[in-house]
């Protein structure tokens, strides 16, 4: 469903087409598990707040427009 949405962002140009939507999409997949797995066993909202914000931070870095 991730690469679905980043693959039709990329088609209307929303993304660069240099972009490997399979590896964002992993990343972005990849975070929200391991936010949730951190979460189950801690059960920190504060903890949760900043795995979540990592990643927000990551994808806002990267060039998604290259």
């Amino acid at each position: 469903m991730i690469r679905r949405f980043l693959d039709e962002e990329k088609k209307s140009g929303g993304i660069g087409r240099n972009v490997n939507t399979e590896d964002v999409s992993n990343m972005i997949f990849s975070g929200l598990l391991g936010a949730c797995v951190l979460y189950t066993s801690d059960k920190s909202k504060k903890h949760l707040n900043s795995t979540i914000t990592s990643l927000i931070s990551y994808l806002q870095d990267i060039d998604l427009k290259r």
